[in-house]
């Protein structure tokens, strides 16, 4: 299958989930209120931490290694199960705990929801058989089943008085059908083989990257775990539906990208066609990343206002912010995937690990200023994190001037953006929310085709002479 059917099916996949989930999301979030979102949020933070831990970084292993056997695959099934039960009995017994911190009553909750560590486990070699195999078309189809049946379920839930409830009948009934479906799909069946040794080679390579995942996840959760307790679960809730704009725009991008093109750069062997397939991915990366990062940024207002109602406008300066990480995370992530891919598993934790610095940093300064200012501090750890994964990009004998160039001018057109909003004499709020939505997209797409010229000229042209070419066959 070629790179954009790849990117296609990748994307649709992407997409397709993020709209339910969207909608889903925006209905729960009207029907259960602040509170109960920000609890939502605790609990999605910390089972994003127990599936990176379950996942073991073998995964990467699977999808880059070009002669894996029925052995390996066995040996990581059996590995992943047994990491998900231990840490399930594990936080069976940290769950009083943890609602004991929190001061919330959420002991069985947690207990709930990680039964679903063990639904997670196998499919985690089903996706990487079928990401290797580039059938990204079945794993897109398995996906929107299981999101679309799933979110109904938990929305005519939430309607009959289910509560936070509704969140944990969506996450176990969503991985269920995926498991079932990735079973189907695949065509592959566990057998009763494992190997200690081929473990241990495994984890030669994957040892990196799973740390990497550790430093990664855990602390870009942690800053949910840290508003919640230093400042409120309210203010949690406002901020958890902000970031969760947010993270639609960086996953869409980053998982429609990043995933086969860690697949591509994995099965290529010639440095020099890596390193193109790098610079094709990386323009359209940014390209799509700057799209979406600004046009969010400009209007943030008519977002939460649109899809959440004036009772989460709180979320409007955290979605504001939050939204120039779009332009910086994607494009991060396919540079780590590029170094994971080519075997420089070792900068990848390197970067990972430098990067966390930061984020330590933001932590410290939060205990002593606003969440206002800390969620700028996030925004300016994220652009700092960017600029150590291209440093070690360049060290792994990569061009990177010309990608920094390009993501450094869209901050040019937030600027621009920036002014237009607030100082270009214009009372967006009381010529109505229609009349707003309308002179904001226009106002966008003028400046946005403007920055296209500058920046993509040469491939404006070259698509313009494809589209001249397929006139005169037709």
């Amino acid at each position: 299958m070629s790179t954009k059917k790849n990117i296609f099916y990748s994307a649709t996949d992407i997409i397709l989930q993020t709209l339910i989930n969207l909608v889903v999301g925006i209905i729960l979030a009207r029907l259960l209120g602040a509170e109960i979102i920000g609890i939502v949020g605790i609990i999605s933070a910390l089972q994003g931490v127990l599936f990176i831990l379950v996942e073991s970084g073998l995964h990467y292993y699977i999808i880059n290694n070009k002669n894996v056997n029925n052995a390996d695959l066995n040996t990581v099934f059996f590995t992943n199960l047994f990491f998900s039960i231990t840490l399930f009995l594990l936080f069976w017994f940290l769950a009083p705990l943890i609602s004991t911190f929190y001061q919330r009553d959420i002991t069985l909750v947690i207990r709930t929801v990680l039964i679903n560590l063990i639904f997670y486990a196998p499919t985690v070699v089903y996706r990487a058989l079928l990401v290797k195999k580039f059938e990204f078309n079945r794993i897109a189809i398995s996906s929107f089943i299981a999101v679309f049946i799933s979110g109904t379920v938990a929305v005519l839930s939430a309607f009959q008085g289910f509560g936070i409830w509704s969140f944990i009948i969506r996450i176990l009934l969503g991985q269920i059908i995926t498991l079932l479906l990735f079973v189907y799909f695949s065509r592959w069946l566990p057998s009763v083989i494992f190997s200690f040794d081929r473990l241990k080679k495994m984890y030669s390579y994957s040892s990196k990257l799973l740390f990497a995942d550790l430093l990664n996840k855990p602390l870009s959760g942690i800053y949910v775990l840290f508003i919640g307790k230093v400042f409120s679960i309210e203010l949690l809730g406002f901020y958890t539906r902000a970031n969760q704009f947010k993270e639609i725009g960086v996953n869409v991008i980053s998982n429609s990208l990043k995933m086969v093109g860690f697949s591509e750069f994995s099965a290529i062997t010639c440095k020099e066609k890596q390193q193109d397939k790098l610079i094709y991915f990386e323009n359209l990366t940014i390209l799509i990343s700057v799209l979406v990062s600004t046009f969010i940024f400009f209007n943030a207002d008519i977002i939460i206002n649109i899809l959440l109602g004036n009772e989460w406008n709180k979320s409007i300066y955290f979605l504001r912010v939050l939204a120039v990480m779009i332009a910086f995370v994607p494009i991060y992530n396919l540079n780590l995937s590029f170094l994971a891919a080519t075997g420089n598993a070792k900068f990848v934790l390197l970067v990972e690990s430098l990067s966390k610095i930061f984020t330590i940093i933001v932590m410290v300064f939060g205990c002593f200023v606003t969440i206002d200012v800390m969620v700028i501090l996030v925004v300016l750890a994220s652009v700092c994190n960017y600029m150590l994964a291209t440093y070690f990009l360049n060290k792994s004998s990569i061009k990177v001037k010309p990608q920094i160039q390009q993501v450094f001018i869209s901050l040019l057109l937030f600027f621009i953006l920036f002014v237009l909003h607030n100082y270009s004499g214009i009372n967006w709020d009381k010529i109505g929310i229609i009349n707003s939505l309308i002179c904001k997209v226009v106002t966008f797409l003028v400046v946005f085709s403007i920055y296209m010229v500058i920046l993509y000229k040469p491939f404006l042209m070259i698509a313009m002479n494809k589209i001249k070419n397929i006139g005169k066959q037709s």
